[in-house]
């Protein structure tokens, strides 16, 4: 005969794997044979309350409170009974004695926090939220509750500094950024609360942050920054003799040690037109000062090294797509002859004299034009040794010549398909890889099955997911969502392709960097999918591999590489948000301008430019128009975009056998939209209102359509 405890055990186990009905019948028949069995009458209460039979689950546990009267998860679960009835004070009573029994019960801070921010009484919503976030201190989500009840009640110093502790701890949450970023739309004083600024510099320490999704943190806390105001406003009156003399004084030399700015440049790209302009100002007069009877030691790099180093690594990362005047080229080009002498020199006995601190400079003014690596003999650099005394100057060394050759060297052990696609990529040895990332968040490892029950609320999940499973990320570009998908799904092996042999190259070199082991590389162009062998449990498309004119040749090709019940994440571009993106086109068009190095740089600064109120200006809010290649793909595309529509994606999904499972929503206010649309008819899991949705307000969806499907059986 089973014990007590093993009778709530399985119930608990049934309960879990979605045998309600099971587990309320074990509890009642437990309750039946012992009543005075607290935990059997708790266990009842919370399946009636899941079931959402409140009043019943309010006597349940109540019934076992009257047994075990100091239980503080029973007080807690009747809290939570008593507020799905809207009985506020009531359930916020029921928190309190729950945390009066168990004083570090920080679930009960929360609730009663929200509850209390939910009926305006401020200083009791931050008293106990604070509490709780004392209690869950890497738990990004308390500290983001705790700053908007410190926002509402006006304390925006203190908001601030708590939404950074939220971003530091959950940098991917878009939700917690656009908190932020309002908090300090609302702060009044120019200057930032040191522990803001702390917890923000923290970030750019920590290896496990996606750095990345910092950028729009980081930016508006540097633009509200007063030097930052003074030098974008000389930037933009085309002041630069007034910017050199400034520079040569040290004005901005506090500006330029700031933590915020070289932890971006290093490691990020940023994305913000202000900033490029100033950036684009600053590198002109980094290589400009010698022109100038200017001493050398109020040359910027020598000044601020370790800035003109970082300013190098931001201008690699973006592929050198800011614009450059002539004479700008030109100095670039006499300082790349004076290296190469000094580089002719390493190996005759005169090093020290031939390659100095001076050179070391040079070579850092130079890596903000062109990539060392380029440079004839720059190889015999690493004869010296990588610099100790200088960190950004090891991460120059890194970024523009080791990991390059090394990704020569992975690109010639990387197997394809022959075709003319992966030819003519093949053929185009220059082109750099695209987009370049730098690193992916911490995760723990866990299954697919898992992973497809949080993606997708409510979907049975196939049993093959919780086994070994074959993955296929098909047009992975850089790999970086499919070394994501390596490094969380442990049960799964992928196939990543691209038809670009320097996308390749990098992503293996990143896989290698990651010591990610479950993938594999292959060169394959979109007419060669249909070559590739076997079938997947999951494919997913890059996201540009079905944006052409012919998408449906490569779909098609992927859906036949799918099992039965198989399941695909794609993403199409919407036939919305355009003006824009077709303006930008006409005005380079217009301007005469050209897809080749100059066009796309005179293209960019052109259109940085315009006016506020241009449509053609909208682009520079597109994450692309930052970096050179995906610019000139964005400006000057070389092929015929296929767009759809929600209501022709349904039509697709139909002829190719595929099934609706999700929208991928990828803003908040998107979400946010869709409920107040439909209201309590709203369907999630409903294309047909996604597809109304687009049709009534159509700037509520972004530019890219995302869907989960499944192939029928």
């Amino acid at each position: 005969m089973s014990s007590a405890a093993e009778n709530i055990t399985e119930a608990a186990r049934q309960y879990q794997e979605g045998n309600h009905e099971g587990a309320k019948d074990l509890c009642e028949k437990l309750v039946a044979a012992e009543p005075d069995n607290a935990e059997a009458l708790n266990f009842l209460g919370l399946i009636n309350h899941q079931a959402g039979a409140h009043a019943a689950a309010t006597d349940w546990i109540n019934r076992a409170l009257a047994i075990e009267p100091e239980n503080a998860a029973f007080h807690y679960n009747l809290g939570e009974t008593l507020r799905a009835q809207d009985k506020i004070d009531e359930a916020i009573a029921s928190y309190y004695r729950a945390i009066g029994f168990d004083p570090t019960f920080a679930n009960a801070y929360t609730n009663i926090g929200i509850l209390c921010l939910n009926q305006n009484r401020l200083p009791e919503a931050v008293d106990v939220l604070r509490r709780a976030a004392a209690y869950m201190p890497t738990d990004g989500a308390a500290y983001a509750r705790l700053g908007a009840a410190q926002a509402a009640r006006g304390d925006v110093d203190e908001a601030l500094t708590t939404f950074a502790k939220a971003i530091r701890f959950d940098s991917n949450n878009a939700a917690y950024i656009q908190h932020f970023v309002e908090a300090l739309n609302s702060y009044p004083f120019p200057s930032m609360p040191s522990g803001l600024l702390t917890e923000l510099r923290t970030c750019f320490d920590l290896d496990d942050i996606a750095h990345q999704t910092l950028v729009p943190a980081a930016t508006a806390v540097l633009k509200r920054d007063e030097r930052f105001a003074g030098l974008l406003a000389m930037t933009e009156n085309d002041e630069i003799e007034a910017i050199m003399a400034a520079a040569a004084g040290g004005v901005f030399d506090d500006l330029l040690s700031e933590p915020l700015l070289l932890g971006m440049l290093a490691n990020t790209i940023i994305i913000d037109d202000d900033l490029n302009k100033v950036l684009t100002t600053l590198r002109r007069v980094i290589v400009l000062q010698g022109e100038r009877e200017t001493e050398p030691g109020d040359f910027l790099v020598g000044r601020r090294r370790q800035f003109v180093l970082a300013l190098a690594l931001q201008c690699f990362a973006t592929d050198y797509a800011w614009y450059e005047t002539r004479r700008e080229a030109l100095a670039a080009g006499y300082i790349i002859a004076e290296i190469r002498r000094g580089l002719e020199a390493i190996g005759s006995g005169n090093e020290e004299s031939a390659w100095d601190l001076e050179m070391w400079n040079r070579l850092a003014v130079v890596a903000t034009y062109r990539p060392i690596y380029r440079i004839e003999g720059i190889e015999k650099l690493l004869t010296l040794g990588l610099p100790s005394e200088s960190p950004y100057r090891r991460m120059l060394i890194q970024q523009q010549l080791i990991e390059p050759v090394k990704e020569q060297e992975i690109a010639s052990q990387i197997s394809g398909i022959p075709g003319p696609s992966a030819a003519s990529e093949s053929e185009d040895t220059e082109r750099s890889p695209y987009p370049r990332w730098h690193r992916l968040p911490s995760v723990e490892p866990r299954n697919l099955a898992d992973g497809l029950e949080e993606l997708i609320p409510g979907f049975t999940v196939p049993e093959y997911a919780r086994g070994p499973v074959r993955l296929l990320c098909a047009g992975c570009a850089t790999g970086q969502k499919a070394l994501g998908l390596a490094a969380v799904y442990e049960n799964a092996d992928i196939m990543a392709t691209d038809p670009s042999l320097v996308n390749l190259a990098y992503a293996a070199r990143m896989a290698q960097r990651m010591d990610v082991a479950n993938i594999e590389f292959h060169q394959s162009g979109r007419d060669e999918l249909d070559q590739l062998d076997g079938q997947y449990h999951l494919v997913d498309t890059g996201e540009t591999l079905i944006w052409t004119e012919d998408a449906l040749t490569p779909w098609r090709a992927l859906v036949e590489r799918l099992m039965p019940m198989g399941l695909m994440h794609f993403q199409v571009r919407a036939d919305t948000h355009r003006e824009g993106l077709v303006m930008a086109r006409e005005f380079v068009k217009q301007e005469g301008l050209t897809g080749n190095i100059e066009g796309v740089r005179k293209a960019r600064r052109a259109i940085i430019e315009l006016s506020e109120n241009e449509l053609a200006r909208r682009v520079v809010a597109a994450d692309g128009f930052y970096n050179f290649y995906q610019c000139r793909d964005i400006l000057f595309p070389d092929y015929n975009e296929a767009r759809f529509d929600i209501g022709r994606l349904r039509e697709l999904m139909a002829e190719l056998n595929l099934d609706f499972l999700a929208y991928e929503v990828q803003k908040p206010s998107t979400m946010a939209g869709f409920l107040e649309e439909f209201g309590d008819s709203a369907d999630p899991f409903n294309l047909d209102q996604w597809a109304e949705l687009e049709a009534r307000q159509p700037l509520a969806l972004t530019t890219t359509h995302r869907i989960w499907c499944q192939k029928s059986a």
